[in-house]
């Protein structure tokens, strides 16, 4: 049975399929190729949604991030209606993300930085508990 369907491929088809290297090479980039189609296809939030989810942008190391990391079960416990989604810059889709975000925002010269906070397409800038009286 096999051999009756190899004989019904057109040539350039059964020699990918008689080579191992160019089995292996087509499947892998055949799943390589899926892998980012699905990625990319993920939908992007409605704006009514974007208004109620905060993107949370941070470097492990940066200890800024680490502040405002430790503000924001505050928050969270103030807007629990508000969803926080983390984004950890170290990753590169996560840094596309960033990018992209300041891009699309009400500030698209900002410069970027961690930490980095997004209500819909406006950043807000980090305050710690001891500077609120700064910005009264």
């Amino acid at each position: 049975m096999r051999f009756r369907l190899l004989s019904t491929l057109p040539s350039w088809l059964q020699a990918i399929i008689d080579d191992p290297f160019r089995r292996i090479l087509v499947t892998v980039l055949f799943l390589l190729g899926l892998t980012l189609l699905l990625v990319e296809s993920q939908p992007e939030p409605s704006p009514l949604q974007s208004q109620q989810q905060i993107r949370f942008f941070f470097h492990p190391q940066c200890p800024h991030c680490r502040a405002q990391k430790n503000f924001i079960p505050y928050l969270q416990a103030k807007y629990p209606e508000l969803s926080w989604q983390f984004y950890d810059t170290t990753v590169p889709q996560n840094a596309r993300r960033l990018f992209s975000l300041i891009r699309q925002s009400e500030q698209p010269d900002l410069t970027p930085g961690v930490p980095m906070t997004f209500i819909g397409p406006q950043q807000i800038p980090f305050c710690p508990l001891d500077c609120e009286s700064e910005w009264r």
